[in-house]
């Protein structure tokens, strides 16, 4: 029988990423130099401005959506399930809970108006060595798509604070793409441009406001994943169905089914899982949600893999939706920590 991956955050918002993830698809098929695909996505996400797609995690007392983290998890599918790398967690709820502790309601703001706005990678901790009240310089990695970063680091007082480092003020250092064709550029600013940009200080410690985007960050990469995992099953099965090797079509061998099966077994446990986090309307307990992650992580790489291998070389390519799945499918692995970071998350404190 065949396999359709059904809906598992149907909302309002999930019909209009739908028909924005399918135009996207269509310029990613029709040119795939690796500037047209770049410039795709750049557009995937100025067309998402506009929808207020900004607005979803504001409350309706801040002229908000009041959307929930379902909302915002629909997005995440639709795109996902497109194989397109929308930074949902760096553009859409991480200023939206940033803004939420932004006693200035400057961030609000900027939400409102449709500013493009992207939350760099300091905000998780390790990735960026930047000095904020020295000498030195910030340097960190940033897609193409905002023109306005938001730098969060901590004061003298130990209070989260934000600076809004416009996007033409920083230097590129080096451009790359990642495995699932997203443009990654490494910026510098130096310490006087810094000096000069606005700084929010929020009302909530930077070591708190860090435990919280990383928990959103790992539960947005799983639901990532999750959904990538049913797609990939889904075109897995249709390609098994109908490519045929020596006159037998492939699905007809148990052993290529009975792979197939495993990856979907896998698929529906961590499907439950995620949704029960999502469902929640909140992150939760940190412990199971890193708990949740180990598992998403592993269960994902294996099936990409699988993907791989069921496909045959056709799995390496960006021809077929499925190798692309793939390639995002392992891209995300590090959203939010790999997993020694992830056990380190675990391990009891003394």
């Amino acid at each position: 029988m065949p396999f359709v991956k059904p809906c598992i955050f149907p909302s309002d918002i999930h019909d209009a990423a739908v028909r924005l993830a399918k135009e996207t698809t269509a310029e990613l098929m029709n040119n795939q130099s690796g500037d047209a695909q770049a410039q795709a996505y750049g557009e995937c996400l100025r067309k998402s401005t506009p929808l207020g797609w900004t607005l979803v995690f504001i409350p309706e007392s801040d002229d908000g959506f009041g959307g929930t983290l379902t909302d915002v998890a629909s997005i995440a599918e639709a795109m996902s399930e497109a194989a397109i790398p929308y930074p949902v967690m760096e553009m859409l709820l991480a200023p939206a809970m940033l803004a939420r502790a932004d006693p200035s309601k400057r961030l609000l703001s900027m939400l409102r108006d449709q500013e493009g706005v992207h939350l760099t990678g300091s905000s998780f901790g390790t990735t960026v060595q930047a000095s904020f009240g020295g000498t030195e310089r910030a340097v960190w990695p940033f897609g193409e798509y905002a023109d306005t970063l938001l730098a969060m680091h901590s004061d003298a007082n130990g209070s989260a604070c934000v600076t809004l480092v416009p996007r033409g003020s920083c230097t590129a250092v080096a451009v790359a793409q990642r495995l699932d064709g997203a443009s990654v550029s490494l910026l510098k600013a130096e310490q006087p441009t810094l000096s000069r940009c606005e700084r929010i200080v929020l009302n909530q410690p930077y070591a708190e406001m860090v435990i919280e985007l990383q928990a959103a960050q790992c539960l947005f990469a799983s639901v990532s994943q999750v959904v990538t995992m049913g797609r990939m099953v889904q075109e897995t099965r249709d390609y098994l169905a109908t490519r045929q090797q020596f006159g037998t079509k492939l699905i007809k061998h148990e052993a290529l089914m009975h792979r197939l099966v495993d990856i979907y077994v896998k698929y529906e446990l961590c499907r439950a899982s995620v949704f029960e986090h999502v469902s929640r309307g909140e992150t939760g307990d940190r412990a199971s949600l890193l708990r949740n992650r180990l598992y998403v992580q592993q269960c994902a790489r294996e099936a990409a893999h699988e993907v791989i291998q069921l496909h045959g070389g056709m799995g390496m390519t960006t021809d077929l939706l499925a190798g692309r799945l793939a390639r995002l499918t392992l891209a995300m692995e590090f959203a939010g920590g790999d997993r020694h970071c992830l056990v380190q998350g675990l391990a009891p404190t003394t």
